[in-house]
């Protein structure tokens, strides 16, 4: 698999045969995809796969019966509802227009692939990984009939003999004494596989399979307890391969960027729609203070000090406020009334009323567009005048320092956020900011601008519940904070095996601040 260097190249479905390359619903990853694939797809695809293997983790939280209509039914609804739409169309069978299928297969390949670039890694991952991966797998084999089963065998070259004709009329009273399958009628109607016995211990020990002179006869329906080990021996084996060219992979700093931070991702919820008329403009002033993560502050009083910011800081402040709640209509006043100050109402009309229409998919594709999450935020770099992107990462020291203290933090405080930015720890000084302004203390760092402030209005609310003698709230994990701290910490295992010489890559988190572009800090702060 290769990454452009210069043009990303995505995979065009003209150009490659799909249905070829892409035969199974249900492959078995034993090689990687030889197509080149966009810095933008990559990261696109490990979230979102990322996304689906941590459902399957908190499913387990759920006490469902493992494997159960039960079980299946949670997953596919929380998988619909996180936009994994892709997903679902193979566990339910491939169901659809063909091009979509096709499309479909693809992205469960190559995002397989992607991910296995950052669970490769440590003992701790590669368990982690291989443990939802393969939950994945026998979710899509679960409903395979019996003769889809031996399609699969067939496509995957699996030598397992199934039983003829002449041997269930010998052996199936006996199959349908010994195991679930009820009658003879039903063992007619399955399809039986010869495998042996030490191959199936755990159908042997609860009944499922009969046991003939060292082999075990397995029903199609229970075919999967040896498929899944096979499975695993061979995700195993990949991802200890992997390792050994892993060093490779970093020295393109894009993708070492990614996998380095992924479990810093944002994989929540993804706000494309607020409560619309929850926030009137006529509030957006004091909530700036008291509910605005520190970019959108910035990005506020800029608006309200020149009456003008460029696209990518419309894009990223109007979406900010489409989530928390402003409406359309609201959002079009609000923007018109700053413009306005200084060009004509025409003007407006004219250049930019599309645009904040567009944002909330009322023009062009009609997209229901998503606020930008940290991640994005930091990625963008502005250059005079925008002030879009991420004030920790962009402002130097000392504007940062005095910008914090001119918001009321104290100026020891300040230094302390401010320390954290320098080494790059730019999530991480948000949420002390975020700390220091509330006084709460916070169980993990925020990956979402719109997360900050909905986590804000909570201590509020709890605030003024409590009444004046309010004491600070403790912030309590809820499941899924649990599982992405518990991730964070397989990443941070001092017993890591794979070790990554950091001091040959440059690491954007951690790179001196001096390396940065003098251009890019400087016309960051002169938009200011």
């Amino acid at each position: 698999m290769e990454f452009g260097k210069r043009r990303a190249l995505k995979i065009q479905p003209e150009i490659e045969n799909l249905e070829t390359l892409y035969v199974t619903n249900i492959p078995m990853y034993r090689s990687p995809p030889m197509s080149e694939v966009s810095i933008q797809d990559f990261e696109e695809m490990v979230i979102d796969r990322l996304r689906l293997l941590r459902i399957l983790e908190l499913s387990s939280l759920k006490n469902f019966k493992p494997y159960s209509k039960e079980w299946k039914e949670f997953l596919i609804t929380e998988f619909n509802a996180a936009g994994l739409k892709a997903y679902v169309r193979l566990i339910q069978g491939g169901s659809g227009q063909k091009e979509n299928v096709l499309q479909a297969r693809r992205r469960d390949y190559v995002s397989h692939f992607l991910l296995r670039l950052a669970y490769c890694r440590s003992h701790e991952l590669r368990k982690w990984f291989i443990a939802r991966e393969t939950e994945l797998f026998r979710l899509k084999f679960m409903d395979l009939s019996p003769d889809g089963v031996s399609e699969f065998l067939k496509v995957h070259d699996l030598k397992y003999e199934e039983m003829s004709v002449k041997e269930k009329e010998r052996f199936k009273e006996k199959i349908a004494a010994c195991t679930y399958s009820g009658t003879a009628a039903s063992v007619d109607n399955n399809k039986y596989f010869k495998v042996p016995f030490a191959r199936v211990p755990d159908l042997v020990t609860t009944g499922r399979c009969y046991l003939y002179r060292g082999i075990a006869y397995v029903s199609a329906s229970d075919i999967i307890s040896i498929v899944s080990t096979d499975f695993k021996k061979n995700l195993e084996d990949g991802l200890l391969a992997q390792t050994k060219i892993i060093s490779e992979v970093d020295n393109d700093e894009r993708v070492y960027h990614i996998i380095r931070n992924l479990h810093k991702s944002y994989i929540g919820k993804d706000y494309a729609t607020g409560t619309a008329g929850n926030v009137a403009p006529q509030q957006l002033d004091d909530l700036s203070k008291k509910s605005y993560p520190l970019c959108m502050r910035i990005m506020h009083e800029h608006l309200k000090s020149t009456h003008h910011m460029k696209y990518d800081g419309r894009l990223q402040y109007g979406l900010f406020l489409k989530a928390i709640g402003l409406s359309l209509e609201d959002a079009l006043r609000f923007w018109e009334e700053e413009f306005t100050k200084v060009i004509s109402a025409e003007a407006f009309q004219k250049n930019y009323r599309y645009g904040v229409r567009y944002n909330y998919g009322k023009e062009g594709s009609r997209r229901n567009f998503t606020p930008f999450g940290c991640r994005k935020i930091i990625d963008s770099i502005p250059i005079a005048p925008q002030v879009h992107g991420c004030p920790f990462r962009n402002l130097r020291d000392s504007r940062l320092r005095d910008k914090l203290v001119s918001y009321g933090v104290s100026r020891s405080h300040a230094e302390e956020i401010t320390g954290m930015a320098r080494v790059g720890n730019y999530q991480e000084a948000c949420k002390r900011y975020f700390e220091i302004s509330h006084d709460v203390q916070l169980a993990l760092s925020f990956t979402h601008p719109n997360k900050y402030f909905e986590e804000s209005q909570n201590v509020i609310r709890n605030r003024r519940r409590g009444g004046d003698g309010a004491q600070p709230i403790p912030k309590i994990k809820t499941e899924v904070e649990r599982l992405l701290d518990d991730d964070a910490k397989l990443w941070e295992d001092p017993a890591n095996e794979f070790n990554i010489e950091e001091d040959k890559l440059v690491d954007p988190f951690t790179q001196d601040p001096s390396s940065v572009s003098t251009q890019q800090v400087m016309d960051w702060e002169a938009a200011m």
